[in-house]
């Protein structure tokens, strides 16, 4: 991630979507935050589908990448997993225009999502060095609610942190 400007882009990925448009076609080398997730898979074969692409940190947003996610799964044949995944990155990302909000900053949101067979990862990375903190809440915030909600799911999350920000992610699936 590029601190003002917003997330790096993962080496092979050229161009950001203003509105969300994405970087496809062949798979890019995946960012360095990927390789830290517990579970990921070496490269092997064909590779996995994956997408990248950034947004403004712009509440607007978050309706048009629920959509953009739902048609990316349903044409990687990944239907039965959107309800899930619509839900969980609606939250990270409103979760990142947050806190990227509170830094008062300009910087860009990065989504990247991959698929490989049984597993659904999802990451949204911001330039707000600022961990994700758990919060329980007895009413329905507006945010703050992706970790609750990303358990409820059967996902497992987390997140990691670099001099440019952090990458907060949930995997569904067969772990």
């Amino acid at each position: 991630m590029q601190s003002a400007t917003g997330p790096r882009r993962p080496p092979g990925m050229h161009g950001t979507a203003h509105a969300p448009t994405a970087a496809s076609g062949p798979a890019p080398q995946a960012p360095r935050s990927l390789a830290l997730l517990p579970g990921t898979p070496p490269a092997t074969g064909a590779p996995a589908p994956r997408i990248y692409l950034e947004v403004e940190a712009d509440p607007a947003m978050v309706p048009q990448v629920r959509r953009f996610t739902r048609s990316t799964l349903d044409r990687w044949e990944l239907s039965d997993a959107a309800i899930d995944a619509e839900l969980i990155i609606s939250e990270l990302l409103t979760n990142a225009i947050t806190a990227t909000a509170r830094m008062k900053s300009s910087a860009r949101i990065g989504l990247l999502m991959t698929a490989d067979p049984g597993r659904l990862l999802l990451l949204v990375c911001d330039a707000s060095p600022e961990p994700p903190v758990r919060q329980d809440h007895d009413h329905d915030p507006p945010a703050g609610r992706g970790q609750q909600i990303s358990e409820a799911l059967g996902a497992k999350w987390g997140s990691c942190a670099d001099s440019h920000g952090k990458v907060v992610w949930a995997a569904l699936g067969s772990q």
